[in-house]
């Protein structure tokens, strides 16, 4: 086929050769024609005027067949003429599309570096328009918003903004933007990742809000923090964070793991009803403050402490009451200054309080070991309770240490209970104690324990040495 360049040559052949064949099929039907003229049209009249009507009806048929037939090439030519133009059109919006989005970017760059620039400026107005100048760009430029983002929490975590007037104002602002479109509605920015990593905070507030991951590691939080209703679909880092204010995380879910070692809650926190569906961990973690996880969820394994000694410490009032714990927990080595409740609490798989020390009451009020529990060389200062609790399976006592008034005896016992090298102490004055039916106290055998005040015994179980009652109490 020709080229672009040669269509009027290559029109001017195709024009000859279509005349070539109209003559040739006009001569084909004449010359039909005159050979049955010359055939029939000699004798009887009728038969020349049938031979006439003949020949003119061929030579009509092929100048019709040859009508049709250009006719349909001239409708497939005009056919590839408008294709070749639909092709070329939408070559031309292609190129105007991509010059289009060329022009847009290159705007968005330069709108991005110019505010990116005023972030640096001494005056807090200027630093004021870039930040709303960065929201009105990620709003309109999806693409741009984790860019932004990413940003904006440089500027949250800088180090050596402080002095600057007015500063809090600014970084009020631009937590506020973070907030306002992190929480789902009509100006939402789904799949955002936060990194507010020893960045400095005052009164934050993501309540209800949705973000995909984030991390505050060595962030201080200043004044009331709120976390609230809030839905994180990634990992969560509050390793080191310091709270100096109240925080609230009042159903908060947690879909993946969240790391809170060595975390810091200086005034009181409520996780009441939260939901952490996989693994947590509040290694040497300290509430100074009242804890509150009633009604939360721990549908993974949760660590409160290990058995290397680093468990948290609850400075005040923790309380667990109704809380489900579905996991492996873990709160070995855990320190418990004040009261400590788990009533109606759910423990539906392995539980180990191993070393840890409740300084006052341990209240298990109908709460549920479903799998087996250790509460092996634990000290109970405090009054520990186990009114009407279920204990399905095995209950492991071992080297614990009662200091005060012990109700067990009422626990709906279905697992072995064990209480090898426990000890009681026996010089607190008149307490009221209530064992398991073959737990007995050695009273005869009273001795001291180092780092320990007091007179304390030995606690064992009859039925597996097949002693008689002696010093029951």
């Amino acid at each position: 086929m020709a080229k672009d360049g040669d269509r009027p040559v290559y029109r001017v052949l195709e024009t000859r050769t279509i005349g070539w064949i109209l003559v040739i099929v006009l001569v084909v039907g004449v010359s039909a024609a005159v050979l049955l003229i010359l055939a029939y049209g000699g004798g009887d009249p009728r038969n020349s005027l049938e031979a006439i009507k003949t020949a003119g009806t061929i030579v009509i048929g092929s100048g019709g067949a040859v009508a049709l037939w250009l006719a349909a090439r001239r409708q497939r030519t005009t056919e590839i003429a408008l294709k070749q133009k639909d092709l070329e059109l939408e070559q031309k919006d292609r190129e105007q599309a991509h010059a289009i989005r060329d022009g847009i970017e290159r705007r968005v760059t330069e709108l991005y570096t110019m505010a990116a620039s005023q972030l640096d400026s001494d005056r807090a107005q200027t630093r004021l328009a870039a930040m709303y100048a960065l929201e009105r760009l990620a709003n309109d430029n999806e693409g741009q918003r984790q860019s932004i983002v990413n940003l904006l929490c440089a500027y949250l975590r800088m180090v050596d903004a402080q002095p600057r007037e007015h500063e809090w104002q600014v970084r009020q602002t631009v937590q506020r933007i973070l907030a306002t479109h992190l929480r789902p509605g009509d100006t939402f920015w789904p799949d955002i990742d936060l990194d507010l990593t020893g960045a400095e905070l005052a009164d934050f507030d993501l309540s209800g809000c949705r973000l995909r991951s984030a991390s505050f590691a060595k962030a201080r939080f200043l004044g009331r923090t709120s976390i609230s209703g809030a839905v994180f679909d990634g990992g969560v880092s509050f390793d080191e964070a310091v709270f100096e204010g109240e925080c609230k995380l009042i159903g908060t879910r947690f879909t993946s793991s969240v790391d809170l070692q060595r975390a810091v809650f200086r005034e009181q926190v409520d996780c009441g009803s939260a939901h952490f569906h996989q693994h947590v961990r509040f290694n040497y973690a300290e509430f100074a403050g009242i804890a509150q996880f009633s009604g939360a969820v721990f549908m993974g394994s949760v660590q409160f402490g290990t058995f290397k000694g680093d468990g948290a410490r609850f400075g005040r009032l923790a309380s667990f009451r109704a809380t489900r714990f579905a996991g492996h927990t873990v709160f070995a080595a855990v320190q418990f200054m004040d009261q400590a409740i788990f009533d109606d609490s759910k423990h539906e798989s392995f539980t180990a309080f191993n070393d840890a020390v409740f300084h006052d009451s341990a209240l298990f009020h109908e709460a549920e070991f479903l799998a087996g529990v250790r509460f092996r060389q634990v000290e109970f200062r405090g009054n520990v309770i186990f009114h009407k609790a279920l204990l399905r399976a095995e209950v492991d006592f071992s080297g614990a240490l009662f200091g005060a008034e012990a109700w067990l005896g009422n626990a709906l016992l279905e697992g072995e209970l064990g209480c090898w090298g426990a000890r009681v102490r026996v010089d607190v004055g008149e307490t009221h104690r209530l064992w398991p039916a073959s737990w007995r106290v050695a009273s005869s055998k009273v001795e001291e324990l180092p780092d320990r005040e007091g007179s304390w015994a030995e606690l064992f179980d009859g039925a597996l040495f097949g002693a008689a009652k002696q010093g029951d109490e």
